[in-house]
């Protein structure tokens, strides 16, 4: 099959294998947990989760099992992203990344899962839901893949502030007086 190599390219195994990723992070389930469940060692399931050997069709549907998520609805939602990156100029293969040689997708999620919110500290999108990109809506890791602006975002959050000194710069204003009614509280 023919493929334009100047654009930006995604296998379409790789993308249902990242949101099963996800999935698993959004319902804090440990590798090792998946892995005992399939039977299989934490790092032959992490290998998958990272595409790092063949695509496994069989391992995929029954890490879906494990995960309780439906093998069809990873693969809808990985259909929606394929509009949404074709029409945002990337080239989306059905064949195996090794095939390809190249997965640009994998490349910026593996960047993205180096991110807070990558590593599952905050989502703001569930990751099964139906994409509208329009709407902002979308899992975070197609949004780093497609929003420059989010992307800058993630990679460069802005450092938090510990510093209470100026809440604590008079310490009369901050105390609580036993004696006083949640009216005088109010007013």
């Amino acid at each position: 099959m023919y493929f334009d190599n100047s654009r930006q390219i995604a296998a379409f195994s790789t993308m249902c294998m990242m949101l099963l990723r996800d999935c698993r992070h959004e319902r804090s389930i440990s590798i090792e947990f998946v892995a005992d469940r399939l039977n299989v060692t934490s790092s032959i399931w992490k290998k998958a989760e990272d595409i790092s050997g063949e695509f496994d069709f069989n391992l995929f549907i029954r890490a879906c099992d494990v995960m309780q998520v439906s093998p069809s609805r990873v693969i809808y939602i990985s259909e929606c992203y394929v509009g949404i990156l074709r029409n945002r100029g990337w080239e989306v293969l059905y064949k195996r990344p090794q095939n390809i040689g190249r997965d640009d997708l994998f490349q910026i999620a593996t960047a993205f899962w180096k991110t807070g919110v990558g590593r599952g500290c905050w989502r703001d999108f569930p990751v099964l839901d139906e994409p509208n990109l329009a709407a902002g809506m979308a899992t975070p890791l197609f949004r780093y893949a497609l929003d420059s602006a989010y992307q800058a975002q993630l990679d460069n959050p802005p450092p938090l502030n510990f510093d209470f000194s100026s809440a604590l710069s008079n310490p009369d204003e901050h105390k609580f007086d036993a004696n006083q009614t949640s009216h005088d509280i109010a007013s």
